[in-house]
């Protein structure tokens, strides 16, 4: 039984994760997991209040305020954090054990703090996971089949709308803006050349990604919709995202991990929205000047 442990339970994440590990299928009485449960909550996030609640909600054995408590208590760690600029420190000590991470997005904050977490992993050989969700969404690995199958024709460009703010109290655009920036790059490619922002507000704005042959354009808004749209020479490819199933999905992926010992993801496309988002900042603070990647 791999027991693993989360580090964070401010984020409506944990409790998800919890439920989803801990918590049998009301008819069948099976659970998702046979040989994974999540059994400690480090709440060092967060109100002890809430954390409690956190861990009594999605049954977790353990509550901890201290992230080196989890140490010896368990075989993995997801952290959970909603601020990536935590994201390396407190991980640091489980890299070291050569213990399986998985880091929620944004994986790191900085090109500082994602450079040493990757030395760090490919040091110790840490099996890693992580960022955002969409390289499993549905509509996003169908969007990106057809853009690789070239259903439409050759891609002239396109769009992905998706929430985000630039003046969020966790690291700014890094906090919600992996989500657009991932989902970009896994149907047009991650070889995104420069960024350049317009912005009306902090939450309504548009970013223009150039590649060698096209221009994708990612608004960050807060239309309750979101969706994809691939502008091809012979026709348009247009699908709405359903985000149902997403936190199964991730779950999924980091359990498969932990059985077969083989990184889902491959770690260039891992840290490529740390880049990209760092590009975006610097456009914002320049006025929406076009920055390299």
């Amino acid at each position: 039984m791999f027991k693993v442990g989360i580090l964070g339970s401010e984020n409506s994440h944990a409790l998800a994760f919890a439920q989803l590990a801990n918590i049998p299928d009301t008819k069948t009485g099976e659970y998702r997991y046979p040989d994974m449960r999540i059994t400690v909550l480090c709440g060092c996030d967060d109100t002890p209040e809430h954390a409690a609640e956190t861990a009594r909600l999605g049954r977790i054995e353990k509550l901890v305020f201290d992230p080196m408590e989890l140490l010896d208590e368990v075989d993995a760690v997801m952290v959970d954090y909603r601020d990536g600029k935590l994201h390396t420190r407190d991980v640091m000590p489980f890299i070291e054990r050569g213990m399986p991470v998985w880091i929620d997005k944004p994986i790191t904050a900085s090109k500082d703090d994602r450079d040493a977490l990757r030395r760090a992993l490919e040091a110790h050989g840490t099996l890693f996971t992580g960022g955002s969700s969409f390289p499993y969404n549905y509509e996003v690995v169908t969007a990106k089949n057809a853009v690789k199958t070239g259903v439409m024709g050759e891609v002239l460009g396109g769009s992905v709308n998706f929430p985000g703010d630039f003046e969020s109290p966790y690291s700014g655009i890094f906090f919600y803006g992996p989500h657009l920036v991932t989902i970009v790059m896994e149907v047009f490619g991650y070889d995104v050349q420069s960024v350049s922002v317009q912005k009306v507000s902090p939450q309504n704005a548009a970013i223009s990604f150039r590649y060698g042959d096209k221009i994708v354009t990612g608004h960050l808004n807060g239309c309750p919709d979101h969706c994809i749209t691939v502008f091809g020479s012979k026709s348009i490819y247009r699908k709405d995202i359903d985000m149902s199933f997403l936190y199964a999905l991730e779950l999924d992926a980091f359990v498969g991990m932990l059985r077969d010992k083989k990184k889902p993801l491959p770690f260039d496309e891992l840290f490529r929205h740390v880049d990209v988002l760092d590009a975006i900042r610097r456009s914002d603070e320049q006025n929406g000047a076009e920055i390299s990647v």
